[in-house]
């Protein structure tokens, strides 16, 4: 017995053109996570070996801007924001943990 898209080839190309539209890979939530002024940090869903991407908000929900780092976290490792830095642990090629320090963004 064949299926609707086989007795029906219009349906399957338009189904084809539809998922041609789709991107490889769909944005979600990594992480959420508040700072100690309040600030919303959303961490967007990136490619393997891609620095991370947040969206920042104040307290009151208000879209302050994004922040990409310059730098790979460790992955399994917490992030810290507190006082205008951000801290993260870094590994190098064998594996040694090391905290960095960047600035948060205001």
């Amino acid at each position: 017995m064949a299926s609707l898209l086989e007795r029906q080839p219009e349906k399957l190309r338009a189904a084809e053109a539809v998922a041609a539209l789709m991107p490889d890979f769909k944005p979600v939530l990594e992480d959420i996570f508040m700072d100690d002024e309040g600030r919303l940090w959303v961490q967007r869903a990136v490619p393997a070996d891609t620095p991370p991407f947040f969206d920042l908000f104040s307290d009151d929900g208000d879209y302050l801007g994004s922040i990409r780092f310059t730098f790979t976290p460790a992955p399994y490792r917490p992030l810290w924001v507190q006082h205008g830095s951000i801290y993260a642990v870094i590994e190098d090629e064998l594996d040694v943990p090391y905290v960095v320090r960047g600035a948060a963004g205001r």
